[in-house]
């Protein structure tokens, strides 16, 4: 019942002496390109995130009242984070799969030395940030 999402972006890196400013290129094959890519990213789909999200909101809300069913509210609890937890590691596993993929299938190249913003800790970051879990992995073609 969960869907991963898969999405594909094409993206050209530009030299920035070639454009004087407010001139930027408008299509990928521009001159002045230095490089093309692809952007590979997983993602869980909010239709299945956002379910989860909302009952854990709910639950945790009816258990600010004290309430007489406090057990069984806690046990639904405990089994929703758990299947989130399922959901988000599947979302992963895909994403380490593509990338696998990418590399060992398709001749691409990760890019070394990614900037701080689209480094790994960065993506793990954005990632566990955003409710459904979100990879991203960016490659040189």
């Amino acid at each position: 019942f969960d869907a991963v999402i898969i999405s594909f972006d094409r993206w050209s890196a530009f030299e920035p002496s070639a454009y004087s400013t407010g001139n930027w290129p408008e299509r990928l094959g521009d001159s002045g390109r230095r490089g093309r890519g692809l952007r590979v990213e997983t993602e869980l789909d909010a239709f299945t995130s956002e379910p989860f999200e909302n009952a854990i909101e709910q639950l945790n809300a009816q258990l600010q009242d004290n309430p007489r069913n406090r057990a069984q509210l806690e046990a639904d609890l405990d089994a929703l984070t758990t299947m989130q937890t399922d959901l988000f590691a599947d979302v992963a596993t895909t994403a380490r799969l593509m990338a696998e993929q990418m590399e060992n299938n398709a001749g691409l190249n990760t890019i070394a030395n990614p900037p701080a913003s689209k480094s790994e800790a960065a993506t793990n970051l954005i990632a566990a940030g955003q409710g459904g879990f979100r990879y991203g992995h960016r490659f040189w073609v």
